[in-house]
């Protein structure tokens, strides 16, 4: 991107997963220093309440981009224990609640310039989440992604592919889910406006 280094956190995310792997692999240290410098990096562009942007300083929704980032966050505190890695991941639990409806869509439109569409998503980001941080919502959040896909079998690379096996390796029966957020409004940071939900109707402005 026009800034440089550290302004497009999906592909920054791939390096770092890159860095960090060299680094296993050909026991270098150079590696893993480049792997944690990205992580840092990734600490600068994550907002207030935990969203990732697809790139510089835009809105992200829950699509690809900001999933992209948590998985491979959650790969590399799977690889190294990193405590920065995982520190981002925590911030992320307020996300998905929000931003995924009652009927298993996602809150796309406060972000229309990056290719996004009104459909559902898989429920392995959420899983993620949930597995590592112990949030119930992020589980509640998860359980009925997964229950509109065998509804509609609607498949996904999200599901069933990379990220689906990486969910698998974290997935945990000791969570008891909780209810999703309802009946409120808030002001959310992530897009600077209001929030909220009420019943099967949502809203946000930014």
């Amino acid at each position: 991107t026009p800034h440089g280094a550290g302004w497009y956190p999906n592909m920054d995310a791939y390096y770092l997963i890159m860095a960090a792997l060299a680094g296993e692999l050909f026991d270098e240290p150079r590696y893993r220093e480049q792997a944690e410098r990205y992580v840092e990096f990734l600490a600068l562009r994550q907002y207030p309440e935990g969203a990732f942007p697809y790139m510089d300083l835009q809105n992200e929704s829950p699509g690809i981009y900001h999933d992209i980032v948590v998985s491979k966050l959650a790969r590399y505190w799977q690889l190294t224990g990193s405590q920065k890695a995982l520190d981002l991941i925590e911030a992320t639990v307020p996300f998905h609640p929000r931003m995924v409806e009652p009927g298993g869509a996602v809150e796309f439109y406060t972000a229309p310039y990056w290719k996004q569409q009104w459909s559902r998503k898989g429920p392995a980001v959420p899983e993620i989440v949930a597995g590592i941080t112990g949030d119930p919502v992020n589980k509640a959040v998860a359980a009925h992604l997964l229950e509109t896909y065998r509804a509609e079998d609607a498949g996904g690379t999200e599901t069933y592919g990379t990220i689906g096996i990486l969910a698998a390796t974290l997935y945990r029966t000791d969570i008891e889910p909780a209810p999703l957020p309802d009946g409120y409004v808030i002001y959310d940071r992530n897009v600077e406006g209001p929030r909220g939900r009420f019943g099967r109707w949502s809203f946000a402005g930014t």
